[in-house]
């Protein structure tokens, strides 16, 4: 079993890698409410303006260079000013081979 601290120290990792949001592969958010680590979660929190999406289908997590981090498919809609907000568990998983 891998120890807590250090899916901490993982989930700091993912953290400073983290430099922004990309919505729908095209609008790039790199600026942050909250970007931040407690235990092994990291939150990320950020304002969609409206005139910016007016639906979210495809949100990405990519590191400085542009290097894809984490993607997801999701529906949300923008109709105003949108505060969304962001978590990535780091754990580990058990599998049977």
């Amino acid at each position: 079993m891998i120890t807590d601290e250090f899916l901490g120290t993982v989930a700091e990792f993912v953290n400073s890698k983290v430099a922004k949001v990309v919505l729908n592969q095209t609008y790039e958010i790199t600026n942050f409410t909250i970007k931040s680590v407690q235990g092994t979660i990291l939150t990320i929190e950020y304002m969609v303006p409206t005139a910016s999406v007016s639906i979210i289908s495809l949100v990405q997590l990519k590191d400085g260079a542009g290097g894809l981090i984490s993607e997801n498919q999701v529906y949300v809609p923008v109709p105003s000013d949108t505060i969304i907000t962001q978590t990535v568990k780091v754990r580990e998983l058990v599998g049977v081979v």
